[in-house]
């Protein structure tokens, strides 16, 4: 009877371990912000508690793949009571080498370590976004930047106001990548984007009232998936289309009256 409690207490402490370093892992690597994270699962307990802790601890949304099991049916059915399911939680049973979705689009793979059979590399990478991280089999993999994807800096492009991009990447025929909110915006509004983050400044007229949640607001999205990273109120007497505006990797700035903000790209914290 000690020998098997022994063994269950055993089995209970790996899988706890096994939750927290997914945790852990991913945030090294992903702020604490919205984003799109694929976990290849396998195990019953230890992946129902991972799946738990990746959602309850932090904003991301879970693509949750994993071969028909009883293991994914408790995942799914964690996911409804907690009325995550079709909202932050997506569950798929599927044993074949995709793993569901459009090329460069998650923003983190976790395999699980007791998977059998994991994803292929080639297909890890092609659904993580440029910047996106892999973490299997001890592991991780950096998806390096596209070349050719021009940025949108400046209000008119470059400092040097020519509005011709430099992209070599987007071509017609096009697809629809995702649809996301918001839907209608205020006017007016002006768009830049760097760092794969599309922040969107919009004014202080709304006709109807759909538009009004979005009144003098700068909403800042992810640019590969769509979920919302931060906003912040503007104010109401700020001019939309003043040219002070600049988006990088890592910040973005711009002039409110006399102020001169420098925030960071991936939080929205206030940096100057």
């Amino acid at each position: 009877m000690k020998t098997w409690l022994r063994l269950l207490i055993a089995f209970l402490l790996c899988c706890t371990a096994m939750a927290d370093d997914a945790v852990t892992e991913l945030s090294r690597h992903l702020p604490k912000t919205p984003a799109l994270v694929v976990v290849v699962c396998d195990r019953e307990e230890a992946d129902v508690q991972t799946v738990a802790r990746l959602v309850e601890q932090s904003p991301w949304t879970i693509f949750c793949k994993g071969t028909a099991s009883s293991g994914v049916d408790k995942i799914r059915e964690w996911a409804r009571e907690k009325n995550f399911l079709g909202e932050r939680m997506f569950v798929v049973e599927d044993d074949g080498p995709s793993l569901w979705l459009a090329g460069d689009m998650a923003d983190a793979v976790w395999v699980a370590p007791t998977v059998i059979r994991p994803p292929s590399e080639n297909e890890i990478i092609r659904v993580l976004r440029p910047g996106g991280v892999c973490i299997a089999s001890g592991k991780v993999r950096i998806k390096p930047a596209q070349t050719g994807v021009d940025e949108w800096r400046h209000p008119y492009h470059d400092p040097d106001n020519n509005v011709v991009s430099r992209d070599s990447v987007s071509r017609l025929p096009g697809e629809l990548r995702f649809q996301t909110y918001p839907v209608f915006a205020a006017m007016p509004n002006q768009t830049l984007f760097a760092g794969g983050r599309i922040f969107f400044f919009s004014g202080h007229i709304a006709f109807h009232e759909r538009e009004e949640p979005l009144l003098n607001t700068l909403t800042v999205l992810n640019a590969y998936n769509g979920p919302r990273l931060w906003s912040r109120p503007l104010d109401p007497d700020y001019v939309v289309h003043n040219i002070a505006k600049l988006a990088t990797d890592s910040e973005v700035v711009f002039a409110e009256g006399g102020t001169l903000w420098i925030l960071d790209a991936s939080t929205g914290q206030q940096r100057g």
